[in-house]
């Protein structure tokens, strides 16, 4: 300990980013021994998510009836803030545009990011040459809508009122707008997909979308999609973490109530 001590005042770092450096010298042996587990074949349970689980069905849906299958990634980007909200629609997109991929569907993805919209360009083709079918990639299918949220909002309700659609998914960063998107939606009577961290999204999501992805469940897309032994051992070590991090707390209170 008095080394420790001696290391830390000799140093910049303060007493909060300390605890954030062994919080994650914690947790990256935890996250690489989880991934080894999963990837020797002991998969976890993981609780249904109905929104996940809903998704294979829509891509069906959309097949059937020859309409697209829309997917708002929001206006966030993947730098900045809002990147991990964006990358976790990328994941939904993937597994998504895997699917239609597969069964003759035809997404629609539309953004406010341009750097979101080469992800989801990159992610689309993906799926069709993961199929063998590069040609039929329609580079129109992720289309640039506008960077500000009320502009954003007003263009994918133009898309939603004037498309024939067989359902409507919307994942990543959302403000306000996300309500008047979603109630455009539900207009057309589509079936609605919702996914959002932001707590003052959260309400209109509960609100309004038939499968809510609420808050960290977004996260999981990956792992619960995917089944990558990178995302199930993510998930694992972050509730282990967790869990570290309650039973910390309470022995402080326990140990700070017994000192008092």
């Amino acid at each position: 300990m008095d080394v420790l001590a001696s290391l830390l005042a000799g140093s910049s770092l303060g007493i909060p980013q300390a605890l954030m450096l062994a919080f994650l010298l914690l947790f990256v042996p935890t996250l690489l021994f989880f991934r080894a587990r999963v990837r020797a074949g002991k998969r976890p349970f993981l609780r249904p998510l109905p929104a996940f689980a809903r998704l294979r069905g829509l891509v069906g849906l959309a097949a059937e009836s020859g309409r697209a299958l829309h997917l708002s990634l929001g206006t966030g980007g993947v730098h900045g803030t809002a990147a991990a909200e964006s990358l976790a629609a990328l994941d939904l997109l993937d597994a998504a545009g895997r699917q239609a991929a597969a069964y003759g569907a035809r997404p629609l993805v539309t953004t406010g990011d341009p750097t979101l919209l080469l992800a989801a360009q990159g992610v689309l083709r993906g799926g069709y040459e993961e199929q063998g079918l590069p040609g039929e990639y329609d580079h129109l299918s992720a289309r640039l809508v506008a960077p500000e949220p009320a502009a954003y909002a007003a263009g994918v309700m133009d898309t939603v009122n004037h498309t024939p659609l067989a359902a409507h998914l919307m994942a990543g960063r959302f403000g306000d707008e996300y309500l008047l998107m979603a109630e455009a939606a539900a207009h057309q009577g589509l079936e609605q997909v919702g996914g959002a961290a932001q707590p003052p999204v959260l309400p209109f999501v509960q609100a309004t979308a038939h499968h809510p992805i609420l808050g960290e469940e977004l996260f999981a897309a990956g792992a619960y999609l995917r089944g990558d032994p990178a995302h199930v051992g993510s998930l694992l070590a972050q509730d282990w973490m967790r869990l570290l991090l309650v039973v910390v707390i309470v022995v402080g209170i326990v140990v700070k109530t017994v000192l008092v």
